[in-house]
Parts: structure tokens; C-alpha cells; sequence
């Protein structure tokens, strides 16, 4: 059987038109529509219901799709498994990571990676939280770094690197920032109720962050005024340091700066890193030195919020 199937077909239910799926695995549309044809004709039942707008899976479709998935990670674990008896495993890596958390990560981890494994080239996505565990359910992703504050889906494996605090920043010149500890020391702790007047800049609604975050004021009874959103934590600490609004970010996005005062909040608002990969999953030699550093370069910004409470050392 020619794997390649495996991926058309896919490729078909995930984007639910043939035209965009021959487009996403680069074969013509009307080839890409005779494979289907065939295998369906193979197979003696369609595996998709055909209208105007959109294709979607039968009942035998969403059998072949789901146990394509788990033959093309079989597949691709077999490869692994063989590369692995080299004594120089080469190969790609696709990695999911968030935009500044784990980009930052990985390009501190990269040099001692690549000394020990210069022919595995690592392919980055970065992207949000859900749209990289749809990308690991569909196996377009072997890890990602990612950030929660409840546990991971049950349906992944996870490795929990650390947990990280968030913190309130507001403008140096608003009246509440005399309380705040002196420069360069670590954070004091304030209540979120002193702030029910002002103006705040978040994450996007639906983000991780937002999941922690907006529980937060329903307990405190408030609702907050919003005044930007933004994908960006150092775009939140910038306008903060304009004076325009206050913001609440993680810890390590924080920065010692004479524009913001930073406080942790009495809830002690929180979330966790973690890697996470499909089961089953044959974790390569290279995936579990990764991991490792991964825990290594964690463990070395938990000790300096610990010493400092914000930022970060590698910075």
C-alpha cells in the first residue's frame, strides 16, 4: 500500500474540501480526487458525504482517519526507532511552541542540542495552545512546549518542567506604585480589589492566559475595563511603561524597569510548563536529550525567580 494515502485522506478531513487538501499535500486537485475515488471504490463505502461547500467523514471515514493517524505515527516511530541505532541519528523534529515563552527556551537549549545532535534540523510552529495539541493529535507535531494551568489533556504524554507565577505591572507614576518593593528586589504582594478603577491590557480573549486570568476578577467581583488586547507580552509591558494601563503577565516576561512596579497578586495566580507528545510515542534519543535540557534550562529560571522574582537569566 502506498503511505502516501495516508496523508491525502487526511488531509481531505482536516480541511474538508479537495481542492485545499491537494493544495496542503502538492498534487492536483482532480489526482488528489481519483485517490479518493479509488481507495472509497477499494474499500466498497464512501468515506465522505459530498455537498456543495464541504466534504465530511462517514462513519467509515472517521474509522480510516483515525487508524491512518495512528499508522502514520507507527510509521514514522519505526523510522525513529532504525535512525536511532546510528551513531549519528539525523532526521527532523517538529516542535510546537508558544511565540515568546518558548522561543526563548529553545534558542537557549539549541547550542548544547545541536553539539550533540548537528543533523537533526528542528522545525519551530509557533502558534497557540490549542491550535499546537490539534497539530499533535494530527501528527503534524512530535512536541510542544506549552503553558496550563489544569493539566494537560489526558490523551498526551507530559513532562511538567515548572511552575510560574503571573504578576500585576502598573505605571511607576500611579499613586499604588509606592508600595511596590524597591528596584531590583523581588515583588511584594497586592489585592487585585485596589485596582477596580483602572485600565488593563491582556492576552487575547480565549488565550491560556485569559483562563487564569479572568477568573481572577469574577472572584474579586469586578469585571475589568480592557483597554488593548494583544498576542504579545512585551507588548502589554510596553504599554504599561507608557503609562497607559496596568496588565497582569507571567513572571518571566517581567522586567525591572523604572517606568513599571511590579506586585504578585494575594490568589497567587499561577500556571505550569509542560512538554507534552501523543501516546504512543517512541521518544528518540534526541527527543529525551531536548526534554532533559529543557528541564535544565527550567530548573535555572525557577532558582532566579526564586533570588528575584522577575525576568530572566539568560537575559
Amino acid at each position: 500500500m502506498d503511505m502516501k494515502i495516508f496523508d491525502y485522506i487526511i488531509a481531505i478531513a482536516e480541511h474538508e474540501s479537495v481542492t485545499k487538501a491537494a493544495e496542503s499535500v502538492f498534487i492536483s486537485q482532480s489526482g488528489l480526487n481519483q485517490q479518493l475515488l479509488k481507495l472509497e471504490d477499494e474499500l466498497g463505502v464512501p468515506l465522505f458525504y459530498r455537498n456543495k461547500k464541504s466534504l465530511r467523514l462517514t462513519p467509515a471515514g472517521e474509522i480510516y482517519v483515525r487508524n491512518a493517524r495512528v499508522m502514520r505515527r507507527l510509521i514514522k516511530n519505526t523510522e525513529q526507532q532504525i535512525r536511532d541505532l546510528s551513531h549519528s541519528p539525523s532526521g527532523r523534529m517538529n516542535l510546537g511552541l508558544p511565540s515568546e515563552h518558548g522561543v526563548s527556551l529553545l534558542i537557549e537549549i539549541s547550542e548544547a542540542f545541536h553539539k550533540k545532535y548537528p543533523n537533526v534540523t528542528i522545525s519551530m510552529m509557533e502558534s497557540t495552545v490549542a491550535t499546537m495539541e490539534k497539530s499533535l493529535k494530527s501528527n503534524n507535531l512530535d512536541m510542544a512546549f506549552i503553558m496550563r494551568a489544569d493539566n494537560p489533556d489526558s490523551r498526551f504524554a507530559s513532562v511538567k518542567l515548572c511552575e510560574e507565577r503571573l504578576i500585576l505591572g502598573i505605571p511607576s507614576t500611579h499613586p499604588l506604585a509606592l508600595e511596590a518593593a524597591p528596584y531590583g528586589k523581588k515583588p511584594g504582594t497586592i489585592s487585585l480589589n485596589k485596582f477596580r478603577k483602572e485600565t488593563f491590557a491582556f492576552m487575547f480573549e480565549g488565550s491560556t492566559m485569559r483562563q487564569v486570568i479572568d477568573p481572577l476578577f469574577e472572584e474579586a467581583g469586578f469585571s475589568p475595563n480592557i483597554l488593548f488586547e494583544s498576542g504579545m507580552n512585551t507588548a502589554l509591558r510596553r504599554l504599561v511603561e507608557k503609562g497607559l494601563c496596568c496588565t497582569i503577565i507571567p513572571q518571566s516576561m517581567a522586567r525591572h524597569d523604572d517606568h513599571i512596579a511590579w506586585f504578585f497578586l494575594d490568589d497567587d495566580p499561577h500556571w505550569n510548563w509542560y512538554i507534552i507528545y501523543v501516546q504512543p510515542k517512541f521518544l528518540t534519543m534526541a527527543d529525551k536529550y531536548l526534554i532533559e535540557l529543557a528541564l535544565e534550562y527550567s530548573g535555572r529560571m525557577k532558582e532566579h525567580w526564586d533570588l528575584f522574582g522577575i525576568g530572566s537569566p539568560f537575559l
